[in-house]
């Protein structure tokens, strides 16, 4: 099949799957709140029409109630959040079960370069607050050299696993082809339970060249990944360096082992990475991006994006809407 990408407003771009043209959908951005300083995630709290937590860079979880911030925070982590340029509070999502357990879960760097993922539960006496108390670490903490790439996409798979994407490590001189190497976790899509444990079923637990929570590599900075709650398919919104963005898919009820280029291939260019010697380009299992494309206006950063799915935009249904940080 052959990718259509319709621009709808702004920087915001859908990609769908299929011939013929797409209605082009009618679309305003409205005002939810205001008064944050480097917001990256926004999510409806489960259970609680009307409120939305929204998590700041800088490490504070903020509570949304009908447009207005709350003055008290559903978590402050900003005395352990270490901000960089592509670092910080990076995302949070919810347990699919949040409503009995309250799990919320963190992707965060808690030094210059260090990544850990967090699950904090929701305070017994307040609903719009969480207790710091319960604080567990699912994964990590992990080095990302220079407090850049450490990744942050999660989606949860209807079996309760999480998915996570990690960054690489940079271009740092005499650093590994880390995206490329099996034995790191860094440059890669992994799945765990909740508990932070490793799945049995992962595909390469027991092979002593892969560690046990990786499933798919070759990945740079997957900064949000989103699964098609119709489908299953698992998209990954790529950041790329200084020629190409990508989106990259990873089919439901597929074994495993995508190699998505990264660090021998940007796009469709191969890099000539000096740390990679011996690497082929393109190198083996590697599944080219479902979309690429080249940085100049308007097209710079893929932030991520997510399947429409429902009936408040029908000429979106089916697509992949995301944006890009001009």
């Amino acid at each position: 099949m052959v990718p259509r990408l319709v621009m709808i407003w702004g920087a915001v771009l859908a990609l769908s799957w299929g011939g013929g043209a797409a209605a082009q959908p009618a679309l305003k951005s409205q005002l939810v709140a205001a008064g944050f300083d480097k917001p990256c995630a926004a999510r409806p709290l489960p259970g609680m029409p009307g409120v939305l937590l929204v998590a700041d860079q800088g490490g504070l979880v903020r509570v949304v109630q009908d447009g207005v911030i709350l003055p008290t925070p559903y978590l402050d982590l900003t005395a352990d959040t270490v901000v960089t340029a592509l670092a910080g509070l990076n995302n949070i999502v919810f347990h699919p079960d949040y409503e009995t357990n309250g799990y919320l879960y963190v992707h965060t760097t808690i030094a210059a370069d260090t990544l850990v993922l967090r699950r904090f539960q929701r305070s017994a006496g307040d609903p719009l607050q969480a207790d710091p108390s319960t604080q567990q670490d699912i994964l990590g903490p992990l080095t990302v050299f220079a407090g850049f790439h450490s990744g942050g996409g999660m989606a949860w798979a209807p079996d309760g696993t999480l998915w996570v994407g990690v960054g690489d490590q940079r271009d740092l001189p005499g650093s590994q082809c880390e995206a490329q190497l099996g034995t790191s976790l860094l440059g890669k899509l992994l799945r765990l339970n909740d508990d932070g444990s490793v799945p049995a079923d992962n595909p390469f637990v027991g092979d002593p060249t892969v560690l046990d929570e990786v499933v798919a590599w070759g990945l740079r900075q997957p900064w949000r990944i989103d699964r098609d709650a119709v489908t299953g398919d698992l998209y990954i919104g790529e950041v790329g360096e200084s020629g190409w963005e990508e989106v990259n898919l990873r089919p439901a009820g597929s074994p495993g082992g995508e190699n998505y280029g990264w660090r021998v291939l940007e796009g469709p260019d191969c890099t000539g990475a000096a740390q990679c010697a011996g690497v082929s380009c393109p190198p083996v299992g590697y599944v080219a991006p479902i979309l690429q494309y080249p940085h100049g206006p308007g097209a710079t950063c893929i932030t991520g994006g997510v399947v429409a799915r429902g009936t408040t935009v029908p000429g979106l249904e089916g697509h992949y809407v995301y944006a890009d940080f001009l």
